[in-house]
Order: structure tokens, then sequence, then C-alpha cells
């Protein structure tokens, strides 16, 4: 009986169980690292934001010369079936799903005309039941983001960079939950596995500014980074994406990360060189504890639409 955590797996629409799944080692994902992934989580068993992600699965294919493999209604319904083939395990709890698309062989440079696809899941990672009221501590990390190499940075398969500055962070400091990495030019891109918001306070009117890095710096268009966006000018935000710097970062009121998993997690601290360039010392996250709750009244609208 296989016992191993991530039990099945859907390959090429099929379901699996994980040691029987199998891809040749002449694919361009092992081959060349060429391919690229989305992840996404439930909520009560409903993928939250399906279409955006799925968007960016489209651009992503586009840019890498690889086929679609499924429609956005093909998708949803192998994720439904990875979905209910735990259930049926009486594995009901909420999940991440991670969906690799790879070109399948590539002979003399030449990608295939089939791509190729796999959908597994893992289990939510636990947070501190605290962590929206205390913040998270952020360290800026050496390790550098390695620039896109296409016009949008597509969520790719080569994560290279990602995995050393993980490495770094648990060796630097282990007490700190994610990691800012900067590119060539010291701007901020992004943090390891989240988008980076910060708010600052218009001096002349006494408002806030939601204040995210340049997409010419090179963050990925986080899915929960977008409607994060969407929330702020909704509710009379000004969105500003420009260069950060990590000394500007004093400057600002508030800071927190995004990605899917997470969702949205408010930032007490960020430490460079061992020396503290952030301190949200009051722990005051007003704005993105307004942010977040509407984040949550979008998830929970989803989740009874789609009951």
């Amino acid at each position: 009986m296989n016992t191993i955590p991530n039990e099945f797996v859907l390959l090429n629409g099929e379901i699996r169980l994980a040691l029987d799944a199998k891809i040749s080692v002449f694919d361009g994902s092992i081959q060349y690292g060429y391919g690229l992934i989305e992840t996404l989580r439930t909520y009560r068993g409903v993928f939250f934001a399906w279409n955006e992600h799925y968007l960016r699965l489209v651009r992503g294919c586009q840019q890498l010369h690889m086929k679609v493999p499924f429609s956005l209604e093909e998708g949803e319904r192998y994720l439904l079936q990875l979905h209910q083939a735990y259930t049926k395990q009486d594995i009901n709890c909420d999940g991440v799903y991670r969906m690799t698309v790879t070109p399948n062989l590539v002979l003399n440079w030449n990608t295939s005309q089939q791509t190729s696809f796999f959908i597994t899941r893992r289990e939510l990672p636990s947070l501190p039941h605290d962590i929206h009221t205390t913040g998270i501590e952020v360290e800026v990390l050496q390790t550098l983001r390695a620039p896109s190499i296409t016009n949008e940075r597509v969520k790719a398969l080569h994560m290279t960079d990602l995995i050393l500055a993980r490495r770094e962070l648990q060796v630097k400091n282990p007490k700190a939950f994610e990691g800012l990495m900067l590119n060539s030019s010291q701007s901020i891109v992004e943090a390891t596995f989240s988008n980076l918001f910060a708010v600052l306070i218009d001096n002349q009117n006494n408002t806030p500014i939601l204040w995210t890095p340049s997409q010419e710096d090179g963050p990925l268009a986080g899915v929960t980074g977008g409607i994060v966006k969407d929330i702020a000018r909704t509710v009379g935000l000004k969105v500003l994406e420009s260069t950060m710097k990590i000394e500007m970062l004093s400057q600002c009121r508030e800071i927190f990360l995004t990605n899917s998993v997470h969702e949205i997690v408010p930032v007490q601290r960020v430490l460079s060189h061992g020396q503290q360039v952030f301190e949200n010392q009051e722990r005051d996250f007003t704005v993105s504890h307004k942010i977040y709750r509407q984040y949550k009244q979008m998830v929970e609208s989803q989740v009874k639409i789609s009951k």
C-alpha cells in the first residue's frame, strides 16, 4: 500500500498513485528545467481564483512557446478530480495544489507539439495562530533574484535562485518567515515565495498609498498580489508601482507579503546585515488588515457561489 503523504497525482488527465506516475527522463522539464507551474489552494473544496491562475498559465505558455494543454473548464475539472480522489480516502481537509506543465520531449532544441502536465497536492502549511496580530520577521538576502528571461516573468520550473535563497535564509536567520531578494541593481524584487507591499503616507493629504516594486524590476505578477491591488483601488487607495530600495523601507508605515497559500501576512520587522531597516513597533497593521478582510470576503463569496 502506498503510504507517502502525496498519495495521488493527476498525470495528463488520469489519476495515478504517486509511485506509479512517471515522465520521461528526456522531458524538457528534466533536461533543461523548461516548463511552468501554478500553485493554488482550496477553501472548503473550492479552488479560489482559478480563472486568474489559468490566465497567467496561458500567458506563460505563450511566452515559452508551449501549447496550452487544457481549457479553463478542463483544468478546473482536473483539479476537482484530484481533490475528489483524496476525499474518497477521507482526506477532506483543504490543501495546496501544484499544476506543472512541461514541453514533453525536446529534440534538437525544438519543443514537442504536445505538452504534458501533472497536478500534485500537499497539506496546507500551519501558520502561527497570532501571525496577523504579531506580524513576521523578514531578512534581506544576498542571493540575487535571477533576471526574467521573458517580458513578463513567468512562474517557471527553474528555481535555483529561490532554492539558494531559502538555504541562505535558513542559515542566516532561522527565525525569519521570509527573505527579500534584490536584483543586480540592488532594487527589491520580491520575497522568495511572496510579493511585497508597503504602505506610505501621502504628506499632502495624510492618506495611505499602497506601494509595490515596479514590474521593470522583475517581480512575478502574483495572483494574490493582483487581487490586493484591485481591492486597494476599490477602497480608495492609490497604488504606486515603482523601484524600491532597502533604505527606503524605513519610510513605510506598514509592510506585508502576499501569496496564494499564506494569503496576506503583515511584517513586523525587516533585517539587513544584522541591522533593523524597518520595524512596525506598534504592530499597527490597519491597512493590511483592511485589505485582508476584503480578501477573505472575496474568498467567502466565491465559495458560496461555487457551492
